[in-house]
């Protein structure tokens, strides 16, 4: 699914294909993938704005339209944007298309259906209204608010990084790639975590996150130092040469190296 690496280079590249563009009409495909509105609110908006500004937080996408509200995105398990002029160039399973001032589309596509579109009054009332933590990059979750965040909690440190209440962003992947460079194990409980081993999950995670968006949030493109290229059976630990495993936590996959990540004594 689509994290927050994934989700700021949609907002770029979103920023660099439709930013300024005015809205000429909107195709839409099946009604179950817009959420709070009706499809029909949804085009009235699009229809005839401009997007003129873009936004993110956590795994969603936003952009403010000139008739005052902003386009909402949730990419759901397969979703993604395509831009292209020529029909025969259109994506799979497109369920928004923008046409473009300029000639061109702009293409929502989601195969599986399980991403969302609406609009929202700004994204700080979305954000407000669905309960969502404060993004993982954003100036204010620094170190501090970081401990403070997960201070108390008995959830296991996987867990609690994915509870997009408690902090918007991270998934399942990036949370395994922020635990093994800070080599915690993902059961671990966050109360049994002391404050330095906190501070230093934090650092691990703001590195990953923004490594990977300068990557472009390719598995292709990822260090080589990384799990994220090594994410099979078989696969050895790029630290110590010892075997990668997985393990279930919280009902999700996780993938560890059991030296380099040793197992919490409860667990």
């Amino acid at each position: 699914m689509p994290e927050l690496p994934d989700v700021e280079v949609f907002r770029r590249y979103l920023h660099s294909t439709g930013l300024g563009r005015r809205v000429e009409d909107v195709h839409t495909s099946r009604e179950r993938i817009f959420s709070d509105f009706s499809r029909r609110t949804v085009v009235r908006a699009l229809r005839g704005s401009r997007l003129e500004e873009t936004a993110r937080h956590g795994k969603n996408l936003f952009a403010r339209l000139s008739e005052g509200r902003w386009l909402l995105l949730h990419f759901g398990m397969t979703g993604f944007l395509k831009a292209y002029r020529k029909p025969d160039s259109a994506p799979d399973h497109p369920r928004l298309v923008l046409d473009l001032a300029d000639g061109s589309h702009l293409a929502y596509d989601s195969q599986r259906l399980l991403g969302r579109v609406s609009v929202a009054d700004s994204p700080a009332s979305y954000v407000k209204r669905m309960g969502l933590g404060p993004d993982l990059l954003s100036e204010e979750l620094d170190g501090y608010v970081f401990v403070g965040l997960l201070s108390g909690s008995r959830a296991m440190v996987k867990s609690a990084l994915m509870d997009q209440r408690r902090m918007a962003g991270l998934g399942n992947v990036y949370s395994d790639e922020a635990l093994f460079h800070s080599g915690l194990h993902p059961k671990s409980r966050v109360s049994s975590l002391s404050e330095d081993a906190l501070r230093r999950l934090h650092r691990a995670v703001v590195s990953v996150l923004q490594t990977a968006i300068d990557f472009g949030a390719e598995a292709s493109a990822a260090p080589q130092d990384w799990l994220l290229p090594r994410r099979s059976a078989g696969s050895d630990c790029p630290s110590c040469g010892g075997n990668l495993e997985s393990i279930k936590v919280g009902g999700r996959t996780a993938w560890i190296c059991p030296r380099c990540q040793p197992p919490p004594e409860e667990a």
